[in-house]
């Protein structure tokens, strides 16, 4: 039977990777199937021209767009995966012990991936780290605070995330009406101006957010966000920047965990260990991507290892 399309059942064989993803992305946006020719096509044309992909894929949307944190007794979604930082954990002790990897900090070890769905796979790389983010704070013991701030009253969500952000925007806006002269004068002081200007509407659109929506979004609920801006068009520095600064985020987490008390320093001396520190986000090109810890290899000065979270 070969390789076929999941939605059309068209063989997709013989395409390239990219003409496989043009093929889904076409599904997803509401364009009919490239090969137009076929008569695969030329049904999925007519499922199309019923409306029933466009159901098919609200009724997904309904089912999979789920949140889950590690201290919730239900278990995770399908593309929730918890565990993954102890097995790095493991997987860095043994290069160690190989003489390959000098030392390395990985962020909080309760920390989940998430994968993208079909329904969100062309935009949904912002949300998922973002859904990271959050399943990592509402969970942490250090701030049990930041809970009840993420819960309520909308809690973390794809969807749910595009009411944040437009909350945020909102948030803090002040009419004041002049009566003498009839006219209106109002200050815009809500978070993300200029995203709010470039994005307009964001509920219930498949538009790509980044860093500073996420940062506006956290910061309308009370939790701390720092953005970053790092000038990588420099060919002698290159990413240097961006990297020490990943260094010096990890390697500031791992010293408090030495000379506190025995245990700590202990611990401390480990030349691989988890942090009590949340994942970074990092955006480059319109694409984000998760930072769950920094390793410094022996036969290389200074390289620091990123686990992509959303491309796994």
């Amino acid at each position: 039977m070969g390789l076929q399309c999941q939605l059309c059942w068209e063989n997709i064989e013989k395409l390239t990777v990219s003409e496989r993803q043009r093929h889904y992305d076409n599904h997803l946006e509401g364009r009919s199937s490239p090969q137009s020719g076929s008569s695969a096509s030329r049904r999925s044309d007519s499922w199309f021209s019923k409306g029933k992909s466009k159901m098919m894929f609200v009724d997904r949307e309904k089912e999979q767009d789920v949140f889950w944190h590690p201290a919730m007794q239900t278990p995770p979604p399908t593309n929730f995966i918890p565990g993954l930082i102890p097995v790095l954990k493991k997987a860095l002790l043994k290069s160690h012990a190989k003489g390959t990897t000098t030392r390395a900090v990985l962020c909080y070890e309760r920390a989940v991936y998430i994968s993208r769905q079909m329904w969100d796979a062309s935009w949904g790389c912002g949300y998922r780290n973002f859904l990271m983010s959050c399943a990592a704070l509402m969970d942490q013991p250090y701030q049990p605070l930041y809970f009840p701030l993420l819960d309520q009253p909308v809690s973390p969500g794809i969807r749910n995330l595009q009411t944040w952000i437009e909350e945020a925007w909102k948030n803090g806006c002040l009419t004041l009406a002049i009566s003498a002269t009839s006219m209106l004068i109002k200050f815009i002081t809500g978070f993300d101006v200029e995203g709010r200007a470039q994005l307009q509407k964001l509920v219930n659109t498949n538009k790509w957010i980044g860093t500073s929506d996420i940062c506006a979004a956290f910061l309308s609920r009370g939790i701390p966000a720092e953005l970053v801006d790092f000038e990588v068009t420099d060919l002698k520095k290159g990413l240097t920047p961006l990297t020490n600064w990943i260094v010096r985020y990890f390697n500031k987490y791992s010293q408090r965990n030495s000379g506190s008390t025995i245990n700590a320093a202990l611990l401390g001396a480990s030349p691989v260990q988890c942090a009590q520190c949340m994942p970074l986000i990092v955006q480059d090109n319109k694409h984000s991507r998760m930072v769950n810890f920094d390793s410094q290899i022996s036969y290389t000065t200074g390289m620091t290892l990123i686990f992509v979270g959303d491309r796994l």
